[in-house]
């Protein structure tokens, strides 16, 4: 995958008349002072989904040399060294062979690809997004396995059946960001707990196991809003996929936090709390999935020194709390 730079000159320094006329005619033999640009770099990959980066660097000629020359070298060298740094793992490569699910690719570059790793394999070539087109990524593999020669990928999403020989992009995501609602129903169907949070994932480096993090304020339904739970838990979860499904069986722990009881402090911890679940998410594009979410969930109460002033819903939610969980969200992949 090649990428296209284009340069443009943002800044210059230390030009005068004289050196105005040089950089005209060509005529080096007079003294005078050294130039200094400052150039703006877009690099741009030239196939889907076109991703852009932007670079300065700065190049300085003297007087009495060959300013062209100057400017050549110099501009090589450093572009030489962004690639080398700023670029290290731009992914090249193609599909060796198709087997069902199971795709297996080339590693095109010093560092090739990784376990988790995303790959994109673009179905059609459309121009470059400085002119304003969209690209139509057909197909997204998942590396689970790599091997000095080659890599495995998993077939996630496709409009088409990949072929051998299929140009391969990497797709950058790091993260993976889900906000979802929640509802905690006590097994005896008498009380429930909403919760509205966010869990986050990283995307690139893991496969069949993964961490997340997650934080949610939950509000008791149909009873006084006296207190305000803060849950901040972390876990693992198991990723299958079939398909655009995917099935991620989670565990967590937990601490939970107390906000507005009156007459007290207005925040301190409350429970500890454990969390098993079952997510199963569908993907209805490349980076966005909606997701269903049932397990079971309990907060145990640690704070045992308010409960004999406390009432009502804020006594019981003291005491702890827990029961079926079922929730919805949305998976996006920043």
């Amino acid at each position: 995958n090649a990428l296209i730079i284009i340069p443009t000159l943002s800044a210059l320094h230390g030009v005068n008349n004289t050196e105005e006329e040089l950089l005209q005619t060509g005529d080096t033999s007079a003294d005078v002072p050294t130039l200094t640009r400052t150039l703006t770099l877009q690099f741009i990959e030239s196939r889907p989904p076109f991703l852009q980066e932007t670079r300065e660097i700065v190049l300085s000629t003297e007087a009495h040399s060959d300013i062209a020359d100057q400017l050549t070298t110099q501009l090589r060298e450093k572009i030489g060294t962004l690639l080398s740094t700023s670029f290290p793992r731009r992914y090249g490569g193609r599909i060796l062979y198709v087997d069902r699910e199971l795709v297996f690719i080339s590693s095109a570059n010093p560092q090739g690809v990784q376990i988790g790793d995303e790959i994109l394999s673009p179905t059609q070539q459309i121009v470059p997004p400085c002119l304003k087109q969209h690209q139509d990524t057909s197909t997204l593999l998942k590396v689970t396995a790599v091997t000095e020669d080659y890599a495995v990928a998993q077939l996630l999403r496709t409009n088409q059946p990949p072929a051998d020989n299929d140009q391969l992009v990497l797709d950058y995501k790091h993260l993976s960001l889900e906000p979802y609602i929640s509802s905690i129903i006590d097994l005896d169907f008498r009380s429930a707990l909403l919760s509205a949070g966010v869990r986050l994932y990283p995307v690139a480096g893991f496969f069949l196991i993964r961490p997340f993090g997650a934080a949610e304020v939950a509000l008791p339904v149909g009873e006084s809003a006296a207190l305000f739970p803060l849950h901040l838990y972390g876990g693992v979860e198991l990723n299958w996929y079939i398909g655009s499904l995917l099935f991620s069986p989670r565990v967590g722990v937990g601490i939970s936090a107390g906000l507005g009881i009156q007459n007290t402090q207005s925040f301190f911890f409350t429970h500890v709390g454990a969390i098993g679940s079952l997510t199963t998410s569908i993907w209805l594009a490349r980076n966005v999935a909606l997701s269903i979410d049932v397990g079971y969930a309990h907060w145990f109460g640690i704070y045992n020194t308010l409960q004999a002033s406390a009432t009502g819903a804020v006594a019981r939610m003291l005491q702890g709390y827990g029961g079926i969980l079922v929730g919805v969200g949305a998976r996006m992949k920043l």
